[in-house]
């Protein structure tokens, strides 16, 4: 329990949420008193109907004919519609064709719904895929591929996918390709006629599946470059087009239309497709142009990238780090180049451009994961490339100094950097100084502001919008670590002066200072010169506020916290709550985790717009997972009873929540710990998630750290009879497994 390992406040704490309630409900149904009923009033029949005139009579006759001519227009399409799919459903390709015609001839083709398109598809898709189409007539593989396109415009995609892998398999994969502009042309002039609301719509609801979190293996799709249109689903078609690139042999054919085309590469279509494939060599060669598309895509896009190596690096993803860095480097050379390493190389062959921020995200990450060795590897690729080190390089490794410790290291690269005659920009001088302050070098960087502020008028005119508040706001911050207050006040009261004038972060530090130190007077002034200022509190705001008086043992903090909210106009529900409920277990000490459990039990016992869900007990397992700062025992408890918080409420976990449970559960190293594992396991094949290369890494990975090599290849041979393939550093604990397995 947590009592054990926490102090005395945490008897509190699991003791309140392991107790029973004490409040018994009231029976949901109750007997309901007898009512009478009078029976209902009829109303008087008119004596006076309304006059008819002959000048009438020809209108209502004609209001007749149109309502029956409606009628058989109706049942013309219900029982053409009938007869198309039965055709369909019997493999009768002719009857097929004629009924196909007869709606189009009709003009019934307008009329047809979402329904009828996706039963239409699903039939195309099946009967494609059991005929020998080979012996169709072209006339008949002609009308049943159009019967796809009409069905793919309508937004239901599998028949002509299966088209599409069919004229692949007639070695005609230029047939494929035309079937694929086809239907460009066709949705292009559907959407035409789609609200913009509804995609967009699609968009974010597909978006949700990409994630932030390093784990998930879908990459998002889009171009900064190409913004073309985003249509959920599409993706099935582009990874056919892939495959007739890929079977005329066509790497930069596939290139032009991934970096030109709105889609996501996801997993699940992608091992579809691949089963699909009758051919081995056509599969082997798909699934290589792939993965070298996958990274063409996303390096493509500069702020996704980041992004995603961020992610990798925050979650210390090592071995990931080094696959997408090894992918990356596979794009300079053989066959399927597709990436430059200068402006001046960038051609038709090379379209993608390896900007200097992607280089400082690999240098920056990989510092971040104390892996130095492998940052000096990047440095001297940079060289070998003939890629000059620029401002936003030399930033990045200024900055993965800070994570080392190696303050002396980041001021020889600033002089490095200037000898080389190159000018720091804003964000040079925010890594030097924020590294210094963070290495507890308060002077060394007060030394380096000081030339920030003379070069400040140039910055600002050559960079044109001014961004010089965050570095006063780091300097703030900096003050505050190094525990010089009077320094900091001094800056704020320069700040409110002379500008620039304070925002909602130059105060969070301030709060977050007082919060740390329990000095609620300070902390109280903070607020209301914030709101003096005209300021209005963030998330981050409120979080520090809450765990300030959960600290101080006020027991109405909750209350206190959400009356703040309200006034200033921040609606609290339970994505608020989450999000400072994660911002709790952020601070990665006891006393803030207290609280966050604090305002976990609150949170259940409000009204269901504040009530947790999924994502944020999910937000707690994975707080309580990060950087192993918890103590594996008070871990283990928190996990189950979370776990059965979840399940008394009926809350299914998530995938992200599985990939967290089981990873908690492996880690512990009681035989309880590989049994609760193995159970989550089932539960996920019984609830039909799709295992992709993450989850299966979790599991193996974790049963490798306990040296399980007999339960490890179990779930190897799982993964071969799934027709998952595995590759790079998956591939590779697969092979160690092999290894070291005890041989049946």
């Amino acid at each position: 329990m947590l009592l054990r390992h926490a102090g005395a406040k945490a008897h509190i704490l699991l003791l309140d949420f392991l107790a029973p309630s004490l409040l018994a409900r009231r029976a949901a149904s109750s007997v309901a008193r007898p009512t009478t009923r009078r029976p209902p009033r009829t109303s008087p029949v008119s004596t006076h109907p309304a006059a008819v005139t002959s000048a009438d009579i020809p209108a209502l006759i004609q209001s007749l004919k149109r309502k029956s001519a409606e009628s058989d227009h109706i049942e013309a399409f219900n029982a053409t519609i009938a007869s198309l799919r039965g055709a369909l459903r019997a493999g009768d390709i002719s009857s097929a064709r004629k009924e196909w015609v007869n709606l189009e001839t009709r003009g019934f083709l307008g009329l047809l719904g979402p329904s009828q398109s996706e039963n239409f598809s699903r039939e195309v898709a099946y009967l494609v895929a059991k005929e020998r189409v080979s012996a169709w007539s072209d006339e008949d593989l002609a009308a049943i591929e159009n019967i796809a396109l009409v069905s793919a415009a309508g937004r239901a995609w599998d028949g002509l996918q299966a088209c599409m892998l069919a004229r692949i398999r007639k070695n005609d994969p230029d047939g494929a390709l035309a079937l694929y502009s086809s239907y460009l042309e066709r949705s292009d002039q559907a959407e035409v006629m789609a609200k913009d609301s509804d995609v967009g719509k699609e968009e974010d609801e597909e978006n949700v599946y990409g994630g932030n979190h390093p784990l998930i293996s879908e990459l998002p799709g889009g171009s900064e470059s190409h913004p073309a249109r985003y249509i959920p689903g599409r993706g099935p078609l582009v990874l056919a087009a892939i495959a007739a690139h890929a079977s005329k042999d066509s790497f930069q054919g596939a290139l032009h239309l991934t970096l030109t085309t709105s889609f996501k590469f996801v997993a699940f279509l992608i091992q579809e497709l691949l089963k699909r494939l009758d051919d081995d060599s056509l599969r082997v060669k798909v699934e290589e142009y792939i993965r070298r598309l996958r990274v063409a895509k996303l390096l493509s896009q500069p702020p996704t990238f980041h992004k995603h190596v961020s992610n990798l690096a925050n979650e210390s993803a090592v071995a990931q780090l080094e696959d997408l860095y090894q992918s990356v480097l596979d794009g300079f050379s053989g066959p399927y180049s597709w990436l430059a390493a200068t402006p001046e190389a960038v051609c038709p062959q090379r379209p993608v451009l390896m900007v200097p921020m992607a280089w400082g995200c690999f240098i920056s990450g990989f510092l971040s994961c104390q892996q130095r060795a492998l940052a000096d590897k990047v440095w001297t690729e940079l060289g070998e490339r003939g890629v000059p080190p620029s401002v936003a390089i030399w930033t990045s490794l200024i900055e993965g100094y800070s994570h080392i410790n190696a303050p002396q290291e980041a001021l020889v690269a600033w002089k490095n950097m200037l000898a080389q005659q190159i000018k720091p920009d804003t964000k040079a001088f925010l890594a030097i100084i924020s590294t210094l302050f963070t290495c507890r070098r308060p002077d060394e960087a007060i030394e380096k502001f000081r030339q920030f502020e003379k070069a400040k008028p140039q910055l600002e005119s050559t960079e044109g919008n001014p961004a010089s508040l965050i570095v006063y706001n780091a300097v703030l911050h900096g003050f505050l670590i190094n525990d010089r207050e009077a320094d900091a006040r001094a800056l704020l009261d320069r700040l409110k002066q002379t500008g620039p004038h304070p925002d909602i972060v130059t105060y969070n530090s301030l709060l977050r200072f007082y919060g740390r130190k329990g000095s609620l007077k300070a902390l109280a002034a903070s607020l209301q010169s914030l709101v003096s200022d005209g300021l209005v509190g963030d998330v981050f705001t409120f979080s520090t506020i809450l765990s300030a008086l959960l600290k101080a043992g006020r027991e109405d903090a909750t209350t206190m916290v959400t009356n703040l909210m309200l006034k200033h106009g921040l609606e609290p529900n339970v994505a608020t709550y989450t999000s400072i409920l994660d911002q709790q277990i952020r601070e990665e000490d006891i006393k803030s985790f207290r609280a966050a459990f604090d305002l976990l039990r609150w949170m259940e016992t409000q009204s269901p717009l504040i009530q947790p869900n999924d994502v944020t007990y999910t937000c707690v397992l994975a707080g309580m997972y990060r950087h192993n700062w918890l103590d594996p025992k008070v871990r283990e408890d928190c996990r189950k009873w979370i776990v059965q918080r979840m399940e008394s409420r009926k809350i299914a976990p998530n995938r992200v929540t599985y990939h967290i449970l089981l990873k908690g559960c492996l880690e512990n190293p009681s035989p309880d710990g590989v049994n609760e594992a193995m159970k989550y396991y089932d539960e996920m094949r019984r609830r039909r998630f799709y295992f992709a290369s993450d989850t299966w890494w979790v599991l193996l990975g974790g049963l490798v750290r306990r040296r399980d090599w007999k339960l490890a290849m179990q779930i190897v041979e799982d993964i071969k009879k799934s027709g998952f393939v595995p590759r790079g550093g998956l591939l590779n604990l697969i092979l160690i497994i092999q290894t070291n397995a005890p041989r049946t």
